[in-house]
């Protein structure tokens, strides 16, 4: 079996360390799989993997696997590499053990040398030793580039025109050192004095067609740009779109931006350095013959030269790349962290907490100027190195050159011309390493893209339903988890809701509420059991055309940093002011819009931090009336009102007769409700209205007593 350096793969979601870790030590034995390859053989979910789901991931992949605890003195018995617990939440691969020293792959931020008393601070006594047998199947690592070099195909005519342009420069900066070549042997050693003139007015021409030439590249070079700019934002953005919602659960979105933000760095490489390295290559073979043809023994010497200042960065290509991933993971890190602070800026504020929030961002951002430093040292070392052999070589050329001149088997003319093609050459050769350096550079940043662009999308629609409902909905013996391993957290839930019925789901936090109401969104799909709208499965459903006819007001209202008409209209075009007037009164906001300055042109903050609770909830509940719906989904769409708003608010909604589903821990918004239905432990306990369940269900009657004595408590405090 043919071993391979055990390679780094980033994790890309909080959950997958341990896919990581099996990914890692499966392409050490030459069998490559991708995170998506591993996350469907797994089903790796919400909640990550335990070690033994991993066991038996790892014995799918072909190895015979074991866990067992392995404390300081058997850690150098463990057949590596192998997998660690580690801080009790984490997973790594230990690479290697040697002098006092454990060199181990952490798929959050890549490798890292410890001490042995480092390395037991963190390690949890807990190994997975994967080894390999005859069932390992070889497996190649998949082509990162295919996916964005496809867009350079999408436009071939504005590709070619960019070559053809880039062709015709080159060709003429390789002819200016063959001019001088003529104008030393043929011109100035013969005396041809009028020819010079001529000569010399021929060659300004060409420059300036040179000149002319560079300026058309680069405005196609620009033009290209903008349509890969285009072609890969709309993909992306696209795509990102259609993923489901579950996929956003599992991803910081401070990651997320950073990665549609590396897409820059992908198209600059793609459009520039790509397209001009083959050009490079063909000016290189160019000048190849001319020296071979001129000169042998100097060609040769070039050809060596060169060679040694490519094996520099051939060598330095692995490290280069540990780096770069280090610092990648480390910009992302600190990215997620203040995209994480700023959205949670009011629990810092309240808490008090402003010193240690800093200090954690400062910790972050000390390791990415560590991880900075230490890619640009190396980089430093290696482009000293290429840079110094840039430099001694043309000079040994002029050198043996001369000599070559003495001995008479050279032309002043020809040594001119050959030690321009022979910097010529090595500057070419010099950038197509460059190049070469950038592609590995990019290829981190084209994985983490890849990784939301390979992300299945949620079911087209094709030819499904699209009609409208009536808000008849049904769920038959539904159950749902958020991955194959993990515990039931819907269970068994069966209920018909009738067309304009109120119904109302209590329960303890934690009981399942908000889970079964992305159940009946379509936000999450059953594990068992299906939906039903008017007769017709949730999966036969176009998701975009039902929710579309859902009216939901979440928890955690969002909004937008936009005025308060585009927040309620979302920027649907066809929806007049009138109309946006209307379910403003009707969500009881109007008065206050009108109260502020500038009216429905009032600028939200970002996260509607610059108006109160009860507003956000308000304008949500006007969005979620603009377009009629047939079914409303409510939860805790009141808490933060007070009871004659949401008094107002119910009555609207009552004369709407749209079907209602209603979340909620205030029972003055449920206790009318057609059908209150009580979960525990993502079961339904008991289905009633108000009265029956005073009667028949203990944990609705304890419910009710312990809100009438809260609301007692308010009306002594007040």
């Amino acid at each position: 079996m043919f071993f391979h350096k055990t390679p780094f793969i980033e994790q890309m979601q909080q959950t997958e360390c341990g896919l990581c870790c099996m990914a890692m030590v499966a392409g050490r034995y030459g069998s490559h799989h991708t995170l998506h390859e591993l996350r469907d053989l797994s089903g790796c979910g919400r909640d990550g993997m335990t070690l033994f789901h991993m066991r038996q991931l790892s014995e799918n992949l072909g190895f015979d696997a074991k866990v067992y605890r392995a404390g300081a003195a058997e850690l150098p018995h463990v057949r590596l590499p192998a997998i660690a617990f580690w801080s009790d939440n984490h997973y790594v691969v230990i690479d290697q053990i040697k002098d006092r020293h454990v060199n181990i792959i952490d798929p959050a931020i890549g490798r890292k040398k410890l001490s042995i008393e480092a390395f037991l601070e963190n390690y949890s006594g807990i190994v997975l030793e994967m080894i390999p047998t005859e069932r390992i199947r070889p497996k190649k690592k998949p082509p990162v580039w295919r996916h964005f070099l496809f867009h350079l195909k999408e436009s071939p005519s504005l590709l070619a025109t960019v070559l053809l342009f880039a062709m015709i420069f080159q060709l003429v900066s390789l002819g200016i050192p063959m001019l001088v070549q003529y104008l030393i042997d043929d011109i100035l050693a013969q005396n041809q004095q009028a020819l010079l003139q001529t000569f010399m007015t021929g060659v300004l021409v060409l420059m300036l067609v040179q000149g002319t030439v560079q300026l058309i590249r680069g405005q196609f070079i620009i033009k290209l740009n903008n349509f890969l700019d285009k072609r890969m934002m709309r993909t992306f953005f696209s795509h990102i779109l259609k993923l489901p919602y579950q996929f956003f659960q599992l991803r910081s979105f401070g990651d997320l931006l950073f990665r549609a933000t590396s897409l820059r760095i992908v198209r600059d490489m793609m459009s520039s350095q790509l397209v001009l390295g083959v050009l490079d290559f063909g000016a290189l073979l160019f000048i190849s013959f001319y020296m071979f043809y001129k000169s042998p023994p100097l060609a040769g010497l070039v050809i060596l030269l060169a060679l040694l200042n490519v094996g520099i960065t051939a060598l330095s290509r692995g490290k280069l790349r540990e780096k770069n991933q280090d610092e990648i993971a480390k910009t992302s890190q600190i990215q997620s962290y203040q995209t994480e602070f700023l959205y949670g800026i009011f629990g810092i504020k309240t808490a008090g907490i402003e010193k240690e929030t800093y200090q954690k961002w400062d910790h972050y951002l000390g390791e990415l100027i560590g991880a900075y430093r230490r890619k640009e040292g190396f980089l430093n070392i290696v482009n000293s190195l290429t840079g110094t052999m840039q430099i001694i070589s043309p000079m040994l050329i002029l050198w043996i050159g001369a000599m070559l001149v003495f001995e008479g088997n050279l032309s002043v003319g020809e040594l001119v011309a050959f030690h321009a093609l022979s910097t010529q050459f090595f500057n070419t050769s010099s950038s197509i390493v460059q190049t070469v350096n950038s592609v590995i550079l990019t290829t981190s940043y084209l994985h983490r893209i890849q990784d939301i662009l390979q992300s299945p999308i949620e079911e087209t629609p094709g030819n499904k339903d699209n009609s409208p409902i009536k808000g008849e909905i049904r769920l038959e013996r539904v159950s749902f988890r958020y991955s194959p391993h993990s515990e039931e957290v819907i269970k068994d839930v069966s209920l018909h809701i009738k067309p304009g019925e109120k119904i109302a789901i209590v329960g303890q936090s934690g009981s399942g509420k908000s889970t079964l109401a992305k159940l009946i969104l379509g936000l999450y799909m059953p594990t068992k059991g299906s939906v039903f709208y008017d007769g017709v499965n949730i999966k036969n459903k176009d998701l975009s055309a039902l929710r579309k006819q859902i009216g939901v007001v979440p928890q955690d209202v969002t909004l937008f940093n936009r005025s308060i008409k585009d927040n309620i209209s979302l920027y649907s075009e066809d929806v007049d002011i009138e109309r946006i007037h209307e379910v403003a009164k009707m969500a009881q906001i109007y008065d206050d819009i009108q109260n502020m300055p500038m009216g429905f042109n009032t600028m939200i903050s970002e996260m509607g931090m610059n108006i109160s609770g009860g507003q956000r909830q308000r304008i949500a509940l006007a969005r979620a009336l603009l377009n009629r719906p047939a079914v409303m989904l409510l939860d805790e769409a009141t808490s933060s009102l007070d009871h004659q708003n949401e008094k107002k608010i119910d009555a609207f909604l009552r004369e709407l007769k749209c079907t209602r589903i209603v979340i909620a821990h205030k029972l003055t918004s449920i206790m009318d409700a057609d059908k209150i239905i009580v979960l525990e432990d993502g079961m339904v306990l008991n289905v009633g209205t108000h009265e029956t369940l005073l009667n028949e269900s203990k944990f609705y009657g304890d419910f009710y007593r312990k809100f009438l004595e809260k609301e007692q408590s308010a009306e002594v405090m007040m």
